[in-house]
């Protein structure tokens, strides 16, 4: 398993493991690293299955994982979504 930087979107698109700096994590670092936990809980130990490119300029991405998750990152936007929703 591979440790990811909370802002580090890579982190989500391979459902990996949320690195915590030495420091106290900002509030928005904090909230990362509890998505991040969340999705890496649900998704540990099952296949990636699919890795997509959603646009020419490869700057959209999306990670299908065996349950039917899946996760779109959007580069310029710097943005995650995560079907269905972590909870």
């Amino acid at each position: 398993m591979t440790t990811y930087a909370p802002d580090d979107l890579h982190g989500f698109l391979n459902a990996g493991v949320p690195q915590i700096a030495a420091r106290q994590p900002t509030f928005e670092e904090l909230s990362q690293i509890r998505r991040m936990s969340a999705l890496h809980k649900r998704l540990a130990l099952l296949e990636l299955t699919r890795h997509e490119f959603l646009a020419a300029d490869r700057r959209k991405e999306r990670t299908t994982f065996a349950d039917g998750t899946t996760v779109t990152v959007d580069w310029d936007a710097k943005t995650v979504a995560i079907a269905p929703d972590i909870r």
